[in-house]
């Protein structure tokens, strides 16, 4: 319902060339960045862009983060890479008391923009809400809330972002691996689901804070003033179980209960690397194409869970599969994710290790010992 709501106040906000608001030395555009949220698609902030003239009496914030939880097929949309997401007017007074009831920051830059860049923008974003460009095929790291902005004031401005340290130094896996790590499970499963793309250097900047960074650091040359217009107070409730501590009990639990349970891991490690194949292959976002993890979560483990513990192949194949885990690991050694992973590795290599029957073996040479001993 808020999609439609917000086309239709778009679309009545800027539907005649009457109504178009008219850029005067008055007329100031900012950029509000807010803080990060307790939402998994909000950890990363939000940027929108504000224009306000008191004298004129608008003050309306564009926003290009909407998107429709009712789409249809929503998530296989998503992981395809055709989402849609769209770009929605807001009167600044809802704007900033939704962000002041969820308890996050405001940051708001004026931009040093003239009166006749204002107008450039103000009706380009017109052209927009009144046509389908209003929606857009969202991207991780190349076309998001942030991008977009900083890609609409470039177009029509001087102002473009400078390149940060961030920027120069990590990885996009690096970057939004540190936004997600409150939160254990949500930040390994984008994990195993970014692939080999993800451990290149950012190439330009996708989050909103990094672009808050890029503009700050120009200096009055880009902004004229930065207001705090409502401090964050938010904090993250992270439940107990959310830990590496809670996957590593789960999947010991799972290795040394049973031959069953062995058997459903086996299952599902198996028929997650499937879905890594399957998405890497469907996904038109390139972040989740070339995903090594397969190497991790191999389709192989099937085999083991339904094959014959006596066939002929079996050793052939757990060799394979032990010397495929241990490429993934020396490939990931200096990556982020090595401690996501670790009990996925450790019980890996323990179901490998009784389904070779090698501990059994050790045994029973001990036995033998003893007992030749006697």
């Amino acid at each position: 319902m808020i999609r439609y709501l917000l086309i239709v106040f778009s679309f009545c906000f800027f539907s005649a060339k009457a109504q178009i608001p008219t850029a005067s030395a008055n007329t100031k555009c900012s950029l509000l960045t807010v803080s990060a949220g307790s939402q998994l698609y909000s950890l990363y902030g939000h940027t929108g862009l504000r224009f306000y003239d008191k004298q004129q009496g608008f003050d309306f914030v564009v926003n290009f983060g909407y998107f429709d939880f009712s789409t249809p097929n929503f998530y296989l949309k998503f992981v395809k890479g055709d989402l849609k997401y769209f770009v929605g007017i807001d009167r600044y007074e809802d704007f900033y008391a939704n962000y002041v009831f969820e308890q996050r920051g405001i940051k708001e830059q004026v931009l040093n923009l003239k009166s006749a860049e204002i107008q450039l923008i103000i009706n380009d974003l017109a052209t927009i809400v009144n046509s389908d460009g209003k929606f857009y095929t969202y991207k991780f790291f190349h076309r998001n809330c942030t991008t977009m902005v900083a890609d609409l004031i470039a177009k029509h401005s001087s102002i473009t972002p400078a390149v940060i340290n961030e920027i120069k130094e990590k990885s996009f896996r690096e970057i939004v691996s540190e936004y997600q790590s409150p939160l254990y499970f949500e930040n390994l499963g984008i994990n195993i689901m970014f692939g080999y793309y993800t451990d290149s250097k950012a190439d330009a900047v996708f989050l909103p804070e990094q672009l808050f960074t890029a503009y700050e650091i120009q200096g009055q040359e880009v902004v004229s003033k930065t207001n705090v217009l409502n401090k964050t107070s938010l904090v993250l409730d992270v439940p107990w179980w959310n830990s590496v501590f809670t996957l590593f009990a789960i999947l010991l639990t799972l290795v040394f209960v049973h031959e069953f349970t062995r058997r459903f891991l086996f299952v599902v490690l198996g028929f997650l690397g499937i879905f890594l194949a399957a998405a890497g292959l469907y996904s038109d976002h390139v972040e989740v194409l070339w995903n090594y993890n397969i190497l991790l979560f191999n389709p192989l483990f099937l085999y083991f869970a339904f094959a014959e513990k006596k066939s002929v192949r079996r050793k052939t194949f757990q060799v394979l599969a032990v010397v495929s885990v241990l490429v993934h690991l020396i490939y990931v050694l200096n990556k982020p994710q090595l401690l996501l992973f670790a009990p996925i590795y450790a019980a890996v290599f323990l179901l490998l290790l009784l389904d070779s029957n090698l501990l059994t073996a050790i045994k029973q040479n001990r036995t033998k010992g003893l007992n030749h001993n006697i």
